[in-house]
Parts: structure tokens; C-alpha cells; sequence
């Protein structure tokens, strides 16, 4: 079976290479939308605490409502609309924070970019040793788009997590000044 595949590979190598470049291409399009749902905490959450001083919830949903694809704008925004609904628990709180991320498409982004970033991987693996065996390609050329590869499924959970972090950071420190104002 695997003997055959590896025929068809070294036939066919440039579907191969084909596969593998559209798949880098859209992994490397959901690492940069990652880097479009990221916005600057420490600014963000000031203006929300400021907005908190002046007991306007209102108005800090309607901040978050101005960024739908930041991830910290749409978790606080699920977060902010509980709390007016009355809730004070810290934990339901937090979880109305994650439902508002799920909601911003984190998940959903970083699931994706790793996919396609392991069939690029995966791919040129595989195209990289047809080609060497029919010598079609430099392996300078091969080491270059496996390397490309590599980064590209590296980097997308790295920037994920960090965004994450630093989401959950913030929301930490706007649910403390909730507690202190009682808004």
C-alpha cells in the first residue's frame, strides 16, 4: 500500500508540491487572520475601567461592539452582557468570557491553521523525498519549503496561545474592577 502511494508520488510529484503550497498558503492565512483578532490589552482595558469609574456599562459593551474581530473586545463584550443581566459570580463570569471568544473565532482560526500546516508539513515531506529521488528539485529548494512549513505550523498555536494569555489576562483585571466598583 505504502509502496504504492510513493509511486504515485514519484510520478505525479508536482501535484504533490501543488498540494502542499495551497495548503501553506491557507495555513499561513489563518496565522495572519490570528494576528488580525489581536488588539493592545493594556489600552483596552483601561478605557474599560475608566468607563467602569464612571458607572457606564453601557457604554463599554458598545466599545467592545466596535471591534467584532478582537478576541478580548467580543469575550468582554459576552462578559460585560452577562454581568448587567445581574450575575456576579467570578466562575459564570469567566465562562460568559470564553463563550464570547469561542464566539470571536479563536478556536475555530488556530483548529484550521493547524491543519493546514500539518498537510503542508506532511506534503512536502513527501514530495521533498520523490523529488530528491527523481531529482527534480535542489534540496536547497526542498529544505526551504519544509522549513516554510515547519514555521508556518509553529507559529499559528504559539500566536494562539499568546493571544489567548494575554485575553485572559485582561479579563482577569476587568473582573477585579468589577468587583472593587460594583457596577
Amino acid at each position: 500500500m505504502i509502496d504504492q502511494v510513493m509511486n504515485e508520488i514519484v510520478r505525479h510529484p508536482y501535484v504533490v508540491l501543488g498540494l502542499a503550497g495551497l495548503s501553506l498558503i491557507m495555513g499561513t492565512a489563518r496565522v495572519l487572520r490570528l494576528s488580525i483578532m489581536d488588539i493592545r490589552p493594556r489600552p483596552f482595558v483601561k478605557q474599560i475601567q475608566k468607563l467602569f469609574l464612571d458607572t457606564e456599562l453601557e457604554r463599554a459593551i458598545k466599545l467592545c461592539e466596535t471591534m467584532p474581530t478582537a478576541i478580548l473586545a467580543c469575550g468582554t463584550k459576552h462578559m460585560l452582557e452577562v454581568r448587567n443581566e445581574g450575575v456576579r459570580d467570578d466562575h459564570a463570569l469567566k465562562e460568559a468570557f470564553s463563550r464570547g471568544v469561542g464566539k470571536g473565532g479563536l478556536s475555530q482560526a488556530v483548529g484550521r491553521g493547524w491543519e493546514m500546516s500539518a498537510v503542508a508539513f506532511i506534503s512536502l515531506m513527501l514530495a521533498g523525498a520523490a523529488v530528491h529521488f527523481r531529482n527534480f528539485l535542489p534540496s536547497q529548494t526542498e529544505w526551504a519549503g519544509l522549513g516554510a512549513a515547519l514555521m508556518v505550523a509553529l507559529f499559528g498555536p504559539w500566536k494562539a496561545g499568546r493571544l489567548r494569555s494575554k485575553a485572559e489576562n485582561a479579563r482577569d483585571a476587568i473582573i477585579e474592577t468589577l468587583k472593587q466598583r460594583r457596577v
